[in-house]
């Protein structure tokens, strides 16, 4: 599982400060979703009740992590409780959406659901 986290870590990085400059959001959501889609192993612990919780917990402590250095190194922010919320309150989110559009609960295409994921990032953190 660990593998899974640090190749979704190094997506998310590759591409997350590139989104913020451009407020293109397409390339960060299309590498995560694309690796979800064609990675079986992670599908299969990601349907399991018991792994689906660690690797989420996983996920969103990496994500956590990052982000909230990014927002101190990057665009000045502060590391206070505001922060730390805004930013777990946003990791939910995208998470929440990823995890049911995996178990089949939101009918989208890749496509659709990374275009109507970059919509609501361009709006929300524009």
């Amino acid at each position: 599982m660990a593998a899974h986290v640090d190749t979704l870590l190094a997506l998310f990085k590759r591409h997350y400060l590139t989104a913020f400059d451009k407020y293109d959001f397409v390339p960060l959501f299309s590498s995560i979703i694309n690796y979800l889609t064609t990675n079986q192993e992670l599908q299969a612990l990601m349907h399991e009740a018991y792994n689906q919780s660690r690797a989420l917990a996983e996920i969103t402590h990496a994500f956590q992590t990052t982000v909230t250095l990014s927002e101190v190194a990057d665009f000045g922010g502060q590391n206070d409780l505001a922060t730390q919320l805004e930013i777990n309150y946003n990791l939910a989110g995208v998470l929440t959406i990823l995890t049911d559009w995996q178990k089949g609960n939101i009918n989208a295409s890749v496509t659709e659901l990374t275009a109507s994921l970059a919509a609501i990032a361009r709006h929300h953190w524009q």
